[in-house]
């Protein structure tokens, strides 16, 4: 069982899923893994889709390379990010850039 705290109204809340605990993702082998601990993107969309809704904002204190940023955009959810590298920033950047670039 998952627990995650929702924002409702004036508070906070508990909110249980009966989702399993273990999730099968496969690495996405066509991707460039730039960071060392960087993340499938489907591994971020889960926890966004359970607790999120569109137009709702996402914080990642860890930015890293921004698997979590990407999979927000995906999403239709804000994101704000923090990242004390210069070096991840960049690549951060990049791909939320790259984003934007084939939509248009």
């Amino acid at each position: 069982m998952n627990f995650v705290f929702l924002h409702h109204g004036g508070g906070y809340k508990l909110d249980t899923h009966s989702e399993s605990d273990v999730w099968n993702l496969k690495r996405d082998n066509t991707m460039e893994y730039k960071h060392a601990t960087q993340k499938p993107i489907d591994a971020m969309k889960k926890p966004i889709i359970f607790s999120s809704k569109e137009n709702d904002i996402i914080f990642d204190p860890f930015l890293g390379s921004g698997t979590t940023a990407v999979a927000c955009k995906q999403l239709k959810r804000n994101y704000i990010g923090c990242e004390i590298s210069k070096e991840y920033c960049e690549i951060a950047q990049s791909r939320l850039d790259k984003m934007t670039r084939q939509l248009f």
